[in-house]
């Protein structure tokens, strides 16, 4: 598949002058939608400036109510910063991100409370606190630190979960947090 990219900036910008200069009165096409049930745009010889007589039936008053804006947790963004500036490798050889590449296949196999979920969202914070300083974000970074630790503690009694992929990049992510902390 291949993707061919085109500059449209000129033919914007000419449309965007050519309509700048037409007149700006609505045609009975554009207020067709403005017009009262039962009546058609073609029965208004100017166009509408004032608000037409709906029916109390037709009125959805949930409509009025604007949502709040959509707002991501820290906890994510924090995860996406951490990701995207220590985890992912870039495509230009320049940079010299993405070091711990090897953490993204344990991560997205890991269980959401898993040790290894927990170090990274708590390396994640520190991290993100840390990049735009946010020091209102450190407390809730060590609540989280501490809780990977307690985790990590627990799968380093088990036998099983000793020898773990997981459990080792939990500690090496352990030394990351201390260093940025």
């Amino acid at each position: 598949m291949d993707v061919v990219f085109r500059d449209v900036t000129e033919d914007i910008t000419r449309k965007v002058n050519r309509s700048t200069r037409v007149s700006h009165e609505p045609t009975p096409s554009q207020t067709s939608w403005l017009s009262p049930p039962g009546e058609t745009s073609s029965s208004h010889s100017q166009p509408i400036t004032s608000r037409p007589e709906w029916p109390e039936s037709c009125i959805d008053r949930s409509l009025h109510v604007l949502p709040q804006a959509c707002s991501v947790p820290v906890e994510e963004r924090a995860i996406c910063y951490f990701l995207s500036n220590y985890v992912l490798i870039p495509r230009q050889a320049i940079v010299s991100r993405g070091y711990l590449e090897y953490l993204l296949p344990l991560y997205s196999s890991s269980q959401p409370d898993s040790h290894l979920s927990v170090a990274v969202s708590a390396v994640s914070m520190v991290a993100f606190a840390n990049r735009f300083n946010a020091q209102l974000l450190l407390p809730q970074a060590r609540r989280i630190y501490v809780k990977a630790i307690s985790l990590v503690n627990a799968a380093l009694r088990d036998p099983v979960e000793v020898k773990t992929d997981a459990t080792l990049m939990s500690v090496l992510l352990f030394s990351l947090y201390e260093v940025r902390q």
